[in-house]
């Protein structure tokens, strides 16, 4: 499965390198931050079911992955950002 694919290079990496990763990718983000993109990417990025699961607003949901990106340097809205803040995502959950 590709779940099963994503763990396994998770899982090949030491972990100094993911605590390096994490800090880097998300050492500015406070917890509940994490917990929002945790909760995004498990829904596959869709903005209405995210804010229906935390009980936001659909602009307040907006405006917290702008103040993600403004802070992280990363948007939770593009492609290749996003895959930066999962995998750091998932870092951080298996550390």
């Amino acid at each position: 499965s590709r779940r099963m694919e994503n763990e396994l290079l998770l899982e090949n990496i030491s972990e100094q390198v993911k605590v390096f990763y994490v800090e880097k990718v998300l050492g500015k983000l406070k917890t509940e931050d994490c917990e929002l993109l945790r909760c995004y990417f498990g829904n596959d990025m869709s903005l209405q079911k995210t804010a229906q699961q935390m009980f936001l607003h659909k602009n307040s949901l907006q405006y917290r992955l702008n103040h993600i990106w403004k802070i992280s340097g990363y948007n939770p809205r593009g492609f290749r950002d996003a895959v930066v803040l999962y995998e750091a995502v998932k870092m951080q959950a298996s550390t």
